[in-house]
């Protein structure tokens, strides 16, 4: 598997946070932490690269790819013989001639895919990466941060008419249901 480009930096997370500086170490560490967690859920790489998946035909003409966005298939191998009768629809390959075959591991795509980094866009016509993954990724990462300082074992506290509950079922890691929302509209599942 290729290298990922990160797609938040330090001074994103610092602006997110509204904070002059932050801990280097730690702070890399959260937001290294964040995009692993945001590429898990989603299942996507998020950052633009070039992938072969090797997959299993079905019998059928058409392959949707697991990646998104897809920019472009530059090679089809069907039982190890370069196929060239292809078309791309978005992230679907549909053989214009002929199916997969059914076979284990018999179908291998190479194809572009991803967004560009927001520092890295040019006019190549590669997207940057959605906002609202930007944020998602931001927020995981600051809670992070954040929690490395709190005393996770105080539960509530209570000072005169004032009290205060933490919840205890959320982990410093964990997605809240707004930002699994977000995610999930780039969730792709594929039918095994």
């Amino acid at each position: 598997m290729a290298t990922l480009s990160d797609y938040v930096t330090m001074e994103d997370l610092a602006d997110y946070m509204d904070a002059d500086t932050l801990p280097e170490s730690m702070g890399q560490l959260s937001l290294s932490a964040a995009q692993q967690i945001v590429r898990q859920y989603t299942g996507q790489d998020i950052t633009y690269a070039e992938s072969v998946e090797v997959r299993d035909g079905r019998g059928t003409s058409v392959m949707r790819l697991k990646q998104r966005p897809v920019y472009e298939v530059t090679a089809v191998t069907l039982n190890d013989e370069d196929i060239t009768d292809f078309v791309q629809d978005g992230a679907l390959v549909k053989l214009t001639v002929g199916s997969f075959t059914k076979g284990v591991g018999n179908v291998e795509i190479e194809y572009t895919h991803g967004w560009a980094v927001p520092a890295e866009v040019d006019s190549d016509g590669i997207d940057p990466v959605p906002a609202d993954i930007i944020l998602v990724t931001l927020s995981v990462a600051a809670r992070y941060l954040r929690g490395m300082d709190e005393d996770t074992t105080m539960k509530s506290e209570t000072i005169g008419q004032y009290s205060y509950a933490r919840d205890t079922t959320l982990a410093v890691g964990d997605l809240l249901t707004a930002e699994l929302a977000v995610l999930e509209r780039y969730t792709v599942r594929l039918i095994p």
